[in-house]
C-alpha cells in the first residue's frame, strides 16, 4: 500500500475515543514490548524471583526493549530495580516502590532526571550512556552516594 493512503475502516492512529489524539495518548506499538503484569510475572521467574510481586526485592527488566517505565505499582518491597538497555525515555511511575535503593537506568533514552523525589532511600543511581540536559526535584535524595 501507497504511503499516505487510508482505506475505509482503517485507523489513521489519530484519533483516541473518537477524538483528535496527542502523541502520549495514541495506541501503543503492538511490537514494542510492555511491562504488563504477565510479562513482569516471566522475567521475575526468569530470574529466580517470585510470581506473587509483593515478594521480589530485585527487579531484573534489563534488555527487553520496554520504552515506558509502567505496571510496578504490586512491585512494593523492591529494593534493586535493573532497567537498563532498554529504550526507556522518562523516569516515571516508580512511587510504588518507596523501599527503592539501586536504581540502573544506564543506556537509555533519558533526558530528563525527574520524578525521583519519593525515593528517599535510594542510594545508587546509575544514569550513564543517557543524553541527560535536565536535573530536576533531587534535593529529597539525601542518601544518594555521589
Amino acid at each position: 500500500m501507497a504511503a499516505g493512503i487510508l482505506l475505509p475502516g482503517m485507523d489513521d492512529g489519530n484519533e483516541v475515543n473518537g477524538k483528535e489524539s496527542t502523541p502520549e495518548e495514541k495506541p501503543a506499538d503492538p511490537g514494542i514490548p510492555r511491562m504488563t503484569p504477565e510479562t513482569l510475572r516471566k522475567c521475575c521467574e526468569q530470574n529466580k524471583g517470585y510470581a506473587s510481586p509483593e515478594l521480589n526485592e530485585v527487579l531484573i527488566l534489563h534488555y527487553k526493549g520496554f520504552r515506558k517505565i509502567e505496571g510496578l505499582g504490586a512491585y512494593t518491597n523492591v529494593r534493586s530495580l535493573f532497567l537498563e538497555c532498554n529504550g526507556i525515555g522518562r523516569i516515571e511511575n516508580l512511587e510504588a516502590m518507596p523501599l527503592l535503593v539501586s536504581l540502573y537506568l544506564q543506556s537509555n533514552c533519558i533526558r530528563r532526571i525527574e520524578n525521583l523525589e519519593n525515593l528517599v532511600h535510594l542510594q545508587y543511581l546509575n544514569l550513564s550512556h543517557n543524553n541527560i540536559s535536565e536535573v530536576e526535584n533531587v534535593a529529597n535524595l539525601v542518601s544518594l552516594e555521589l
